[in-house]
């Protein structure tokens, strides 16, 4: 099949949802002992239509107020509602509450049914359509189509089947790249093991598969489509899932599976929609209410992130903070409905706009304006907000998941920002960005002013220990190029552009004091720190050797214009006298001992002498 949609039955108890999708799918919903007994929905029922090249799946929620919890969970996350009105009983309270969530949760396209038709006359069925579609309007912009239908006599379920139809045709958006489901069902099966079920919300699934159960790991052993085995599923479905290596009292109802692994959230901004802001808030910055979402229903604390005075009692969204009382799974744009403690009233219901807020301690018009900007689904915005939060270059693929996007809309939703670069496989924020480059810059120009008379620039590592991110690194070194801030060292490493290698007028001097001396010494740190002092004497150096006034020896230095005159004198002496000993080469060369040892030991590692006991030959 090309497409799988669902649809919701929602209405109130006894209205012959569960009769009627019997009708249109041979399918009975209620498998429950005790709902035959009473003739009642208690648990969701899921059911599903073929039909030409489309598949139709259905959720049966319950009617009876006191399930209101499985209608919730069973209402999320579909594509269509099919809302059942009974003509011998007509809107009742239970269907003005689903009509309620079904507002809450953005599903404003579906179709109604009034059932029973065979049971009253003409007249009490147009009485029923009248006062429906007045309840309609007050929910719907656009008034949906409502068909008359009996579920005994079959009379109108073709032409409520063609409409079905209709909707499942259209183009289905409601999917997500990742895998993601709520898990609604979870049993033992002989021989088997663990199976959940649920519906999918989007990605890819497939035996073999892994997959995180609450944050851990596990296998995919088997999978089952309303009763079919199947290798791989795609897109969003209803599914059977038979897991690997876990025990039915470890996974339950409202845990959820997902492709990736996340971390679960207990603190999230939302903009929350609600009939009356002072019945929930009652004149204070904070309300408590039950928090349901999937499957999941948890207590929570809302507190307003906007001041009284700002918000009109017209207006039914506002911008709150949500506190839960546990983590639960929770992505940007995900719907959830607002109950009060009691579980008897729907307060309202809302949109996660972001899942790793501050902790806001004062009203902020940025903020607000931030949050705004989110509630409009302008991509860029959302992005660009996200980013702005962190110190730090944000991975790509934790952005998709984040935001349950794919990798083409986040290139599309950003390719005009002027407010995010790309680093890498990350992106960072453009203040965040100047922010490192500064940093870079005035690290790069303390090296410079601490090593004034040296070419040798600061080494790239030393640049890599400022980000901690080496693709963040590259890029800022090659903004700073670009710019001519900073200019690559002929030696190594990075100098700011200005950095012009000199030695002060005291360093010339005792650099002069080095190297005319008569004798041919090694220059060590005993002989520069005597002349220089200890603190200049590095610096002064590390000039040399970059200048290549001198040459190693050793752990010392030489003087490179003397050991070349020390090299001519030492052969001329070999040629004309064929050996020379250690007591002769400091007399030729007018040096020490210590650094006349060292000298020879020097021409003997470039095989110019040899050492021949006591003496040196030409090699």
């Amino acid at each position: 099949m090309s497409e799988y949609i669902t649809f919701s039955t929602a209405g109130h108890v006894d209205h012959g949802k569960t009769s009627l999708i019997k009708a249109l799918t041979g399918v009975d919903c209620d498998t429950h002992p005790e709902e035959k007994r009473r003739g009642i929905t208690i648990n969701n029922g899921y059911a599903s239509l073929a039909f030409d090249d489309v598949n139709i799946g259905f959720i049966d929620v319950p009617g009876h107020h006191r399930y209101i919890k499985q209608m919730v969970a069973g209402a999320s996350g579909i594509d269509f509602f099919l809302l059942v009105v009974a003509a011998d009983d007509g809107v009742m309270p239970q269907t003005i509450e689903h009509l309620k969530i079904l507002k809450l949760y953005g599903i404003s396209r579906g179709v109604v049914a009034i059932t029973k038709i065979d049971a009253v006359d003409e007249e009490l069925r147009s009485l029923v359509q009248i006062d429906l579609i007045e309840e309609l309007k007050k929910h719907f912009d656009q008034l949906p189509l409502i068909h008359f239908v009996s579920s005994v006599s079959g009379q109108g379920v073709e032409e409520l089947k063609n409409s079905l139809v209709g909707f499942a045709k259209e183009k289905n958006d409601c999917t997500f790249p990742d895998f993601k489901m709520f898990i609604d069902r979870s049993f033992s099966v002989k021989g088997i093991g663990t199976v959940v079920t649920g519906t999918m919300l989007g990605g890819e699934l497939f035996v073999g598969k892994k997959i995180y159960l609450n944050g851990k790991d596990i296998l995919v052993k088997a999978l089952q489509v309303h009763g079919s085995s199947v290798q791989t599923v795609t897109g969003k479905k209803r599914v059977a899932i038979q897991l690997g290596s876990v025990g039915v009292t470890d996974v339950g109802r409202g845990d959820f599976l997902s492709s990736f692994s996340f971390e679960p959230k207990s603190l999230i901004d939302c903009q929350i929609r609600v009939e009356n802001i002072d019945s929930l808030f009652k004149e204070k910055k904070t309300a408590q209410a039950l928090f349901f979402i999937g499957a999941i229903e948890v207590v929570c604390k809302i507190r307003m992130l906007e001041s009284f005075d700002a918000i009109s009692n017209a207006r039914d969204k506002l911008f709150v903070q949500v506190e839960l009382t546990k983590k639960v799974p929770v992505f940007f744009g995900d719907r959830f409905i607002l109950r009060n403690s009691s579980n008897e009233e729907t307060l309202g219901g809302g949109v996660v706009l972001d899942t790793a807020p501050l902790v806001h301690r004062k009203f902020s018009l940025e903020l607000i304006e931030s949050l705004a900007g989110r509630a409009e689904g302008n991509l860029e915005k959302i992005i660009e907000s996200e980013i702005e939060k962190y110190q730090m270059p944000v991975s790509i693929k934790q952005l998709l998941q984040q935001f349950s996007i794919n990798l083409e809309e986040l290139k599309a939703g950003l390719s005009d920002s002027k407010a995010v670069s790309l680093v890498g496989d990350s992106l960072i924020g453009k203040r965040v960005l100047g922010q490192y480059k500064d940093r870079v810059v005035e690290v790069i120009s303390k090296y410079n002013r601490e090593n004034f008379a040296l070419e040798e620039g600061l080494s790239l590592n030393s640049i890599n220990a400022i980000t901690e991110v080496e693709s963040l690194t590259t890029l800022l070194v090659e903004m700073l190029l670009s710019e001519g801030v900073i200019r690559k060292s002929k030696i190594s490493g990075f100098n700011l552009s200005v950095h012009s290698p000199q030695l002060t007028k005291e360093q010339v001097v005792y650099l002069d004091e080095i190297t005319k001396d008569a004798e041919l010494k090694l220059i060590d740190d005993s002989l520069m720190e005597k002349v220089l002092g200890k603190r200049d004497e590095k610096q002064l150096l590390s000039y040399m050797i970059e200048n290549k006034i001198v040459k190693k020896i050793g752990d010392s230095y030489i003087d490179k214009i003397k050991l070349e005159l020390a090299r001519v004198k030492l052969v001329k002496f070999l040629e004309d006298n064929g050996e020379i000993s250690v007591a002769n080469a400091r007399d030729i060369w007018n040096s020490n001992r210590k650094s006349s040892v060292a000298i020879l030991e020097y021409f003997d590692s470039v095989n110019l002498t040899k050492r021949v006991g006591d003496a040196r030959i030409l090699e």
